[in-house]
């Protein structure tokens, strides 16, 4: 047997790299393509990186104004992801 096999009681090889906590790797179908971004999905992951970084007030005033239901204030930061998103193609998302 390799490093990698043991044997087990009914006398077949057991991959012991093979724990009952690791993931499985997802199966492919076919050929993987690779995605490229284009220039839009570029410019939307720059904005929404920034967002985080935008002082309360312009985050503020990017947002609207604030959203709130049953007595559960909206995170300015997400209602301003959600507005860009929005204003998004409807195609982009």
């Amino acid at each position: 047997m390799t490093e990698a096999t043991t044997s087990t009681s009914d006398g077949s090889a057991a991959d012991r790299s093979a724990s009952p906590h690791r993931i499985p790797a997802l199966p492919t179908v076919g050929a993987t393509t690779p995605v490229h971004p284009t220039p839009l999905d570029r410019a939307v992951r720059l904005a929404v990186g920034a967002l985080g970084h935008l002082p309360e007030p312009v985050l503020r005033a990017v947002a609207g104004a604030p959203v709130v239901r049953d007595d559960q204030h909206l995170e300015t930061e997400v209602q301003a992801g959600l507005r860009m998103l929005s204003a998004l193609p409807e195609e982009s998302f």
